[in-house]
């Protein structure tokens, strides 16, 4: 048990000199919603937060970037899908998307890029698809079998 400061060195500290290791901390609340609720995490989002979100909630992460300054979406079609995503860095970059196995089966693809038509083939049996990115800009893209 760690019992209170008697003497603080300033007021603005209080917070600071009571903060202990192993406290729970409120930093959001849940408002009832209809038949459902709605929770708000009072804390800054990173990718590092959704993941573990994600994780701790059973929910998958169909497709997402692992480099930095891309977004993206990924969108399913009957048998096809589409992976739209964005650079936002002053840089052009080659973007690696992870793809959960368990929605795009791994093996040989087609991906055909629908602003410039090209069609290319793609390996996707390591959940990993590769596309390089212009700065500023962004790409759509037909996954799809032969």
């Amino acid at each position: 048990e760690r019992l209170p400061l008697r003497s603080q060195p300033s007021e603005e500290l209080i917070l600071q000199f009571s903060l202990q290791e192993g406290l729970r901390y409120t930093v959001g609340y849940t408002v009832r919603r209809g038949q459902g609720s709605v929770t708000v995490i009072g804390v800054q989002p990173s990718a590092a937060l959704l993941l573990a979100l994600h994780a701790h909630f059973g929910v998958s992460t169909v497709c997402r970037s692992l480099v930095g300054g891309v977004t993206s979406g990924f969108f399913r079609r009957g048998n096809e899908f589409y992976l739209l995503a964005t650079n936002d860095g002053v840089e052009a970059k080659a973007a690696v998307f992870a793809l959960d196995p368990a929605v795009v089966a791994g093996g040989a693809w087609q991906v055909e890029n629908l602003l410039t038509g090209e069609h290319s083939p793609a390996d996707l049996s390591n959940g990993r698809l590769t596309a390089i990115l212009p700065r500023k800009d962004g790409i759509a893209l037909r996954l799809y079998r032969r």
